[in-house]
């Protein structure tokens, strides 16, 4: 025998019967036959709450007849497999408001015996249907059915309420056994007296009244329970749908408030994406201008450096031709002094001659300076050669350069 737990592990061709995924259970039952065999059960600790086979769960979600009978045929023998309750699947067909008669005639065909087998609180399937077409029967809604509320188990009376529903009310445990009870008595009595030969009709009359008085009391009872429940549950049930329609407005309205939200926050991204679009063409563009500022900087400060190495080289240039002038100048100098010294020493003419032909050709091989002005040169020179010849008396033509 297979079982799964439905929190846990249950089968996925129960899932597809729970969600009435009618086209897949064919292929399911093929591929998996084992799943049609497999008992699902739910559990609070130890205490089974239910447990049924694919059959009786295709019954319960009201399976097209197709999916019945490929069930069947998988299993033989889930026909003759009894619920939690101790039902067949021929009382769970019978339990609809409108029985399918294809299913019926299936099941009856197959199991013709099925129409005597009781559940666990001695009911035939014609009893339940008879049970149900009088608006009392038995009804269990296991937690895996669409609305997944808890399954109810005891028997319970089903009544239409003002404005057409089906209100399910929950039958008052001990009224059965307290008609059945009544029952026991008044037949005790009966037999006792025929047992002990004073039974007299009157006697007869007068018991049958008082159970009858006595059933009419306990129905009655019966009877005010069931309508205080009756009307305390349509209370409830007001009071529930007044909080539901509370609790929908105010999702809607909290709904239209987070849309409202959503779009603000949608703006606001958006915006911010815009900025952050800006910022960054912007820190780019700073970028590239910082880079061409840096090139900029790098390329004066070379030729600055350049400009500062040239003008540091001409000022050494100059220098360097300074002293260089300066003795020349100074050389030149001794030499004009040596000449004018030995002009003012009288010795013989041609001595003279001599001394100042060597002393003008010692001026001859001072060499030129290429800066100095070259009129200011023959100016200077001619006046000492001027000054040169009055002191020797010679004519100024005379002298050789």
């Amino acid at each position: 025998m297979y079982e799964c737990d439905y929190d846990s592990n249950q089968t996925v061709l129960y899932q597809y019967l729970e969600s009435e995924k009618w086209d897949s259970v064919p292929s399911r039952i093929k591929e998996f036959p084992t799943e049609v065999r497999t008992w699902i059960k739910r559990q609070d600790g130890l205490k089974i709450k239910w447990r049924m086979l694919p059959l009786h769960a295709a019954i319960l979600f009201n399976a097209p007849h197709s999916v019945i009978e490929a069930l069947l045929d998988a299993y033989q023998e889930s026909i003759k497999c009894q619920d939690d309750m101790g039902m067949l699947p021929l009382h769970l067909v019978l339990r609809r408001s409108e029985p399918d008669h294809e299913t019926v005639d299936l099941i009856m065909n197959r199991y013709p015996g099925a129409v005597i087998v009781k559940d666990s609180k001695g009911r035939t399937p014609t009893v339940v249907a008879n049970n149900f077409r009088n608006l009392e029967t038995e009804t269990r809604d296991a937690e895996n059915t669409i609305t997944n509320e808890e399954r109810i188990t005891p028997f319970a009376t089903i009544l239409p309420s003002e404005d057409g529903d089906i209100e399910t009310i929950v039958e008052e445990p001990g009224t059965e056994e307290k008609i059945q009870s009544l029952q026991n008595v008044f037949q005790s009595q009966i037999y006792d007296s025929l047992n002990k030969g004073t039974c007299e009709m009157t006697f007869v009359h007068q018991e049958t009244e008082k159970f009858v008085l006595t059933l009419m009391s306990v129905l009655k009872e019966s009877h005010f329970e069931h309508m205080k429940y009756t009307k305390m549950e349509n209370e409830r049930q007001s009071t529930l749908n007044n909080i539901l329609k509370d609790d929908i407005v105010g999702l809607k309205r909290q709904l239209k408030e987070s849309q409202e939200q959503c779009d603000l926050y949608k703006t606001i991204m958006k915006g911010s994406k815009r900025k952050y679009e800006h910022a960054n063409s912007a820190i780019e563009s700073m970028t590239h201008i910082h880079e061409q500022l840096a090139d900029h900087m790098l390329r004066q400060r070379r030729e600055v450096e350049a400009a500062h190495m040239a003008r540091c080289k001409i000022i050494r240039d100059l220098l360097h031709k300074e002293d260089h002038d300066y003795s020349m100048e100074t050389k030149a100098g001794e030499v004009s002094t040596e000449l004018m010294n030995s002009l003012k020493t009288p010795t013989s003419r041609q001595g003279q001659n001599k001394h100042s032909d060597s002393s003008i050709l010692q001026l001859k091989s001072i060499p030129e300076s290429k800066d100095h002005d070259i009129t200011d040169d023959i100016s200077a020179f001619s006046e000492m050669t001027q000054n040169i010849s009055e002191d020797s008396g010679l004519p100024f033509h005379t002298l050789k350069i």
